[in-house]
């Protein structure tokens, strides 16, 4: 199979792509840091006497623990709460990130079956083309009022 430079136009849509899966990834980290561990943006950190789901479930309570360690650690280190704090949400999407993108890779290249595209016809040479996002209310966990939950379609075109 040869392989053609993309045009102007796809190398644009794989790069507004990019910006808005970051942008998308980074506010869903933020939004579980706080709805899930009580990881605040100024590095405030719940006491997990406040945070349900830490208490009853015992991976919740482990990450709880890891994260409060690495606050601990990054501050020791000269690093403000604030700053550790979106370092952990710019690392934790961007490995998101990445981690999808290697998957789509390999499904093009044929090297897995599909993960990301599963219940859509294969294609062959396809490449991301826009990123739809599906908005969804539902009542806040933290009894706060609704919010809205972000979900993500990757949507694809052929080379």
């Amino acid at each position: 199979m040869t392989s053609q430079p993309l045009s102007y136009t796809q190398r644009r849509a794989i790069h507004d792509l990019a910006l808005d899966a970051r942008s998308l990834l980074t506010r869903e980290a933020r939004e579980l840091l706080e709805g899930t561990y009580g990881l605040y943006a100024d590095g405030r950190l719940d006491p997990p006497e406040k945070l349900p789901q830490v208490q009853t479930d015992p991976e919740v309570g482990e990450t709880y623990r890891r994260l409060a360690q690495f606050l601990e650690d990054e501050e020791a280190a000269g690093l403000a709460r604030p700053e550790a704090a979106e370092k952990l949400v710019k690392e934790a999407a961007f490995t998101h990130l990445n981690r999808l993108v290697a998957f789509k890779m390999m499904e093009a290249r044929g090297l897995i079956r599909g993960t990301l595209d599963r219940h859509r016809p294969r294609a062959r040479g396809v490449v991301w083309k826009e990123l739809r996002l599906h908005r969804e209310r539902k009542e806040s966990h933290r009894g706060h009022g609704e919010n809205e939950k972000l979900s993500v379609t990757l949507c694809e075109i052929s080379v």
